[in-house]
């Protein structure tokens, strides 16, 4: 009898066993299929980080080709930290100490910079002024006010006369808080003299993109 008893804790416990092991499979099963989807939506977001990569280098290219015409030195094209950053020199847009009136040479500058970013709706922009270190060039105004001053003139141009979509742009001045090389020279203060132009894929594009990548799989 006690044979009996034990023999039949042990077809339980044998049981319970592979109860067990059944459901531990079925736990490690889905973990495994979790972990796949997970990876799958991380090479996912890198395929997509690495094309809006891409893209934004060719485009980048097509800036760069289409400023040649104006002097190397009066204008920077490249791409960092996942945005497009152009620059224009004071040279090539304004006279020194003036925030509200764009040269010849500038205007034509942004009608080709008009022309490609309506070519490119998809970009968002912010266009930054900066300036150097030197209080003459400000007349009388703070460098914040003085930079944002002539940031807003070049929206302005670029919304009125290139027909840009005033809810892609946005304005605003750094001063001389954020140079591009040192200003220990006249050469170096004439490049922190410039306006930039920030072009960049809007941020929720990205999870959009991830979201219908993840409802085709």
């Amino acid at each position: 009898k006690r044979l009996d008893e034990l023999e039949e804790e042990l077809d339980k416990a044998q049981n319970q066993a592979l109860s067990k092991e059944s459901s531990l499979s079925d736990a490690l099963k889905n973990k495994n299929e979790q972990i796949s989807k997970l990876e799958n939506q991380v090479a996912s977001i890198r395929d997509l980080l690495k094309q809006e990569q891409e893209t934004l280098q060719v485009i980048a290219k097509e800036f760069q080709d289409s400023l040649a015409k104006f002097p190397v030195a009066q204008y920077n094209v490249e791409v960092r930290n996942g945005k497009i950053v152009i620059a224009l020199t004071e040279a090539l847009l304004f006279k020194t100490g003036i925030t509200n009136r764009i040269e010849p040479t500038g205007l034509a500058a942004l009608k080709t910079l008009g022309t490609l970013l309506n070519a490119n709706p998809v970009l968002s922009i912010y266009v930054l002024g900066h300036t150097d270190n030197l209080a003459a060039s400000r007349k009388n105004l703070e460098s914040w006010d003085f930079t944002a001053l002539r940031a807003a003139t070049v929206v302005r141009n670029l919304v009125d006369s290139q027909e840009l979509g005033p809810n892609r742009i946005v304005a605003g001045g750094r001063g001389e808080f954020d140079p591009s090389t040192s200003n220990e020279t006249s050469e170096g203060q004439s490049r922190n003299r410039r306006i930039e132009f920030l072009l960049f894929f809007p941020a929720e594009n990205l999870p959009r993109k991830i979201n219908q990548l993840a409802e085709r799989k």
